[in-house]
């Protein structure tokens, strides 16, 4: 068995990102169907936003990478 070359680790990285965010925006699109059927229900739909917020913050804004120790 070969080691991956720097580009196909690259691509592999780049795949797995872009599966994570898959991931993420389907989870994003549950949730908010979610919040259609319980439009009645304040206090679900402001943990519901909470939630999706923090996938948000979480995933695409990156947020967890500023306590990481790793840098890019």
């Amino acid at each position: 068995m070969s080691n991956p070359t720097p580009n196909e680790k690259m691509a592999e990285k780049k795949a797995a990102a872009f599966r994570q965010s898959a991931y993420v925006f389907g989870g994003l699109a549950l949730l908010t169907l979610i919040e259609f059927s319980l439009a009645g229900s304040s206090v679900a739909l402001f943990v519901i936003g909470f939630g999706k917020a923090g996938l948000i913050v979480n995933y695409f804004m990156h947020i967890s990478s500023l306590w990481s120790s790793e840098e890019h």
